[in-house]
């Protein structure tokens, strides 16, 4: 093997892009033994192929790049050896972080196709419903922190003039973040109607699915419960939002 390699053919060595190799050289993870040439042509000696091997190894493992070049210069077979099984540990959790995550996306496919397999948004309908539990998520300002506000669909409380969120779950889902306790949104027959369109909008759907109600002679709670079907996570455009409306039917 030749002594001396150019930038090209280690990168072909390993099947990394050019510009890869020019980054790590930049942040001093891996520079090339000398530079030569009024380009400063990048010239690495073959015996630092062994590096890149370690760099790619410890990639693999999940390090991040601030991380390696202290990690390779402190090695020791202690050191390599606890960090790794370290390491492990932590890949571990973010595996089964990672499945949580992979059956919360299947569910909220699976809710967005069986409520839109019949929609009509313009029905209004009486349905029964069993208790539903859902992640209590407070005011708007503390929604995007909070990764189930992303991967379950959204309920949004609205009483007067106060509004809150949760997040529901569904089909048996616990939820991503484990500092939340569960709530549930009553038992009971509910009149459900639909909203398409902004949010900004809504109102006028509350008041036409109230006035339906009561001309059916139908007496309904204060509070409205509304379930995002088709939002900004699956539709650009608000025009098409689509939203559940359920308002509980007070008991004679």
């Amino acid at each position: 093997m030749q002594e001396w390699l150019s930038v090209g053919e280690v990168a072909s060595l390993f099947n990394l892009n050019v510009q890869t190799l020019r980054y790590y050289d930049s942040i001093g993870v891996f520079k090339p033994a000398r530079k030569r040439g009024s380009k400063g042509d990048r010239r690495y000696q073959f015996d630092q192929i062994y590096r890149l091997a370690m760099i790619r190894f410890l990639k693999k493992l999940g390090y991040p790049l601030q991380g390696i070049k202290a990690s390779m210069d402190a090695r020791t077979l202690e050191y390599s050896l606890a960090q790794m099984r370290g390491q492990a540990l932590e890949l571990r959790e973010r595996c089964v972080e990672l499945e949580r995550i992979s059956e919360a996306i299947d569910r909220k496919v699976r809710f967005v196709e069986e409520r839109t397999a019949k929609l009509d948004p313009a029905s209004v309908e009486t349905r029964s419903f069993p208790r539903r539990p859902y992640l209590p998520l407070g005011v708007e300002e503390n929604l995007y922190r909070n990764d189930d506000f992303y991967f379950y669909p959204t309920v949004v409380f609205y009483n007067g003039d106060s509004k809150s969120f949760g997040a529901m779950l569904i089909d048996g889902g616990q939820g991503l973040d484990k500092g939340l306790e569960p709530l549930e949104i009553a038992a009971g027959d509910y009149v459900v109607g639909y909203h398409r369109g902004p949010y900004e909008r809504i109102g006028d759907s509350f008041s036409r699915i109230r006035e339906e109600a009561a001309r059916r002679r139908l007496a309904l709670a204060d509070e409205t419960v509304n379930v995002n079907i088709i939002d900004q996570f699956v539709e650009r455009d608000a025009r098409n939002y689509v939203t559940e409306i359920q308002i509980a039917i007070r008991p004679h």
